[in-house]
């Protein structure tokens, strides 16, 4: 149970300025009547310039406690995407994941016949048909041989298999496993992977609320054939209400929780009702899913009956080919929460959520059939709640776009009436991925937060030659048939819409995170120079904890650059799990992890030792300072106690640690003292921050000042300036002194001492530190050269 990508958390914010607001989107004269986008340059400026939006002068700033943020997503779709790198590449690379629909599905021959053996009725000369709105009669053959052989094509998840489930991380047994829905399943795993990807920790028990889009229930359809078919856990296994009631169950979320069905809309829909919940204070985050397996053909075969399907399984949005649309499979989910939260929580802020809105067509010329008037109401409504009166400061639309000869032009109508005045690019996820209906809607959220993120508009494929009855030229509308920059003079802002078979539509309104002043992801850099990585992983099973680490090895090969995110994450922001496995790593080759060790029901002690005068060397602590901020931050707090101290040192700590051997004065006890201290506490705190912290602690001589302070018996400055003062004092005092470390124990060193010599500290049964007059110490250090070569001698 790994997130294929780790999560980082934002640096911060900062300004950000205020983009042009006389932008123009690139459709030139020669261009206006296909909608193609051919040119990176700008035509002449509109001849009304519009101000930026007063109520927002910083595009998508706001009340932090009111603005809400996507922290994280996870998906399964079709073309082997399990990531956001993944789906990225695959957009840009102008990429179409239809493919042949797998066995393990259905027998699309045996339900949809095999047009090579086909029978046609002889008195059946033509076929009529209406396909999506538009009569259509051919030849019978014709008709139907062609479309017959496509259905064994359509957009699944190929790379997943349904068999296979870890039940063993979750609280179910094998026989009910066996009777739960697959999108259950997978919406568990998601579950994990979105948490993961938002870096988010503690979320059990917290009022998080789960919303899950959905379209069909081919899982309950195919176990109703049998009405003698009865089990314990049929009802929780099929009942569509449980695809969020079971990921609220398992992860202990105590927000609302509820399955949302509103036809394609669904999740886009959820979308809206998590974040109404978020801004009434209802809930504290919220997890949004959509999901759509096709498991049986049966909705398929309704589908075409409903005339919405294209026979040749294929998206042509906005083409004037465009025939219907494709069914898809897909699931996906993010995580959202307010900023405030966000920030205080170190969540990676993904994109703003400006507004959310959804409505009804109401009453049209079929239930089925949508309404340019109810779709222009909606986007209008939702840039009203947002406060943003400039509808063409947006960027890209994201059309729901399905490729229905009646949908795409219903659409595009309202689009060309909201934004006509200076134009807007638009674009659809369908001709890439199929339309996965239910969840279709929190696709093409993902495909808007990475165009945002990138700022580049990835290229619709399938377009060449614009739909007549779209207006293009009218509302200037562009299709970018390449992966297009973002307009420089246009704000980072992205609109998508989703509306369902029956009338209920739904729309969100998503700025970049850099809108809001939001650095780039990465991990407030604790070190400028590392020679090593500690990588950590956890999970519940050592055979998962192996493959998860070969994952998390292969990405931090091929992501060098991403080490110091990758280490925080896996240390910091992740649950951890009974087995534990490490890699030390320095950039060459791939990590290797060592065996998963099950960790102890209790946790280890430790006890920290430290050393007093003696210990010291040049340079010690620069490597401290050079890698670690929080080191540095703790010797500046070091150096102020000190020069608040009288008489104030006319050296600082900060100086003295750099000093090499030929420049340290770190030998003389006034230095070495406070020194050896400052070095042990900055230590101290950085373990503390590690959450490594002493059950017990012993200090050595001078020690016992760094030693009081980390039992917090002392404050950083009180110990600095103890340590400190005691250096002075011993600097002063006119009596010279002298230690020594002896590898002898106490009883075998009797015999050496001399009046003037102490025994100070029996480190141990072989260890003692001798003490007394200079002259006296060297007396006996000699005696002890003289009679046992093999012991150690300290000054």
């Amino acid at each position: 149970m790994a997130s294929p990508l780790p999560a980082t958390v934002p640096n911060g914010l900062d300004s950000n300025p205020v983009t042009d607001a006389n932008a123009v989107l690139p459709v030139s004269e020669s261009d206006s009547e296909t909608g193609h986008v051919q040119n990176e340059s700008w035509p002449a400026r509109a001849s009304s310039a519009s101000s930026v939006d007063s109520s927002h002068p910083n595009p998508g700033a706001g009340d932090a406690s009111s603005t809400l943020v996507i922290c994280g997503m996870a998906m399964r779709l079709p073309g082997n995407i399990n990531s956001e790198d993944q789906f990225w590449d695959f957009l840009v690379n102008k990429r179409d994941a239809r493919d042949k629909i797998p066995e393990s599905r259905y027998n699309a021959a045996a339900f949809f016949g095999d047009a090579s053996r086909m029978e046609t009725d002889a008195s059946a000369e033509h076929e009529t048909r209406f396909i999506n709105d538009t009569e259509i009669t051919a030849p019978a053959s014709e008709a139907n041989v062609q479309a017959i052989n496509d259905q064994a094509f359509g957009y699944t998840l190929n790379q997943v298999d349904l068999s296979q489930f870890d039940a063993s991380f979750f609280s179910m047994t094998r026989q009910e496993l066996e009777w739960t829905d697959p999108q259950q399943r997978l919406l568990l795993e998601l579950t994990r992977e979105c948490l993961e990807n938002s870096g988010e920790l503690n979320w059990r028990g917290k009022e998080i609320g789960c919303y899950v889009g959905v379209f069909g229930e081919d899982w309950l359809d195919i176990h109703s054939k049998d009405p003698q078919e009865l089990a314990m856990y049929k009802l929780t296994g099929h009942g569509d209400f449980l695809l969020g009631n079971r990921i609220s169950y398992e992860y202990d979320f105590k927000g609302p929780s509820m399955t949302i069905r509103t036809g394609c809309s669904s999740a886009l829909v959820g979308m809206d009702l998590a974040c109404k919940a978020l801004r009434a204070g209802q809930i504290n985050a919220a997890v949004v899913a959509g999901s759509n397996l096709i498991l049986s053909p049966s909705t398929t075969q309704l589908m075409f009956k409903q005339g919405v399907l294209s026979p040749d399984v294929s998206c042509k949005t906005f083409d004037a080919k465009a025939n219907g649309y494709a069914r898809a499979e897909g699931l996906n989910m993010l995580y959202v929460k307010r900023l405030e939260d966000a920030l205080r929580d170190g969540n990676p802020i993904r994109a703003v959520i400006r507004s959310t809105a959804s409505n009804s067509d109401g009453k049209t010329m079929g239930l089925s059939h949508p309404s340019t008037a109810g779709h222009e109401a909606l986007i209008r409504s939702c840039y009203e709640t947002a406060g943003i009166s400039d509808y063409c400061r947006t960027a890209f639309f994201e059309c729901h776009g399905t490729g229905t000869s009646t949908g795409d032009p219903v659409e595009l109508t309202a689009v060309a009436n909201v934004f006509k005045e200076r134009g807007i690019y638009i674009g659809s996820i369908k001709p890439n991925l199929g339309h996965s209906e239910g969840a279709s809607g929190l696709t093409g959220v993902i495909k808007a937060i990475l165009a945002l993120e990138n700022r580049t508009i990835p290229p619709n494929i399938k377009y060449s030659n614009p739909n007549p009855r779209i207006p293009f030229k009218e509302g200037r509308l562009s299709v970018p048939v390449d992966n297009t920059p973002w307009p420089e003079d246009r704000d980072e802002r992205v609109s998508v819409n989703s509306f369902g078979l029956g009338g209920s539509n739904a729309h969100i309104i998503l700025d970049s995170a850099r809108s809001i002043g939001a650095r780039s992801q990465g991990i407030p850099q604790l070190q400028e120079t590392k020679e090593q990585e500690l990588l950590v992983f956890t999970a519940n099973h050592p055979e998962s904890a192996q493959k998860g680490a070969e994952l998390y090895a292969k990405y931090a090969e091929e992501h060098l650059d991403k080490l110091d995110d990758l280490e925080y994450t896996l240390a910091l922001r992740r649950e951890h799990l009974p087995y534990r496995t490490f890699a030390v790593y320095d950039g060459t080759g791939a990590p290797e992890f060592f065996p998963a060790t099950k960790i102890p029901s209790a946790s280890p002690t430790v006890a920290f030792v430290f050393t007093g005068q003696g210990a010291q060397w040049a340079t010690m602590g620069r490597r401290l300072l050079s890698d670690f901020a929080s080191a540095q931050k703790d010797v500046e707090i070091l150096d102020e106690a000190l020069s608040k101290v009288a008489p104030a040192p006319s050296w600082t700590i900060q100086g003295e640690l750099q000093k090499d051997a030929q420049e340290t004065q770190v030998g003389q006890a006034e230095f070495s003292q406070p020194l050896c201290t400052a070095v042990q506490i900055i230590i101290v705190n950085l373990l503390r921050r590690w959450g490594i912290k002493p059950a017990a602690v012993v200090g050595h001589s001078s020690g016992e000042i760094a030693a009081s302070y980390a039992s917090g018996a002392l404050t950083m400055e009180d110990a600095i300036v103890c340590s400190y003062l005691r250096g002075l004092v011993t600097k002063q005092q006119k009596r010279r002194g002298a230690m020594a470390a002896i590898g002898l124990g106490r009883d075998a060193v009797q015999r050496y001492l001399v009046e003037g010599t102490v025994v100070a500290c029996e480190n141990s049964p072989a260890s003692v530190t001798l003490s007394g007059d200079e002259d006296k110490i060297d007396l006996v250090i000699q005696a002890i050269k003289d009679a046992r070569k093999g012991s150690l001698q300290g000054g």
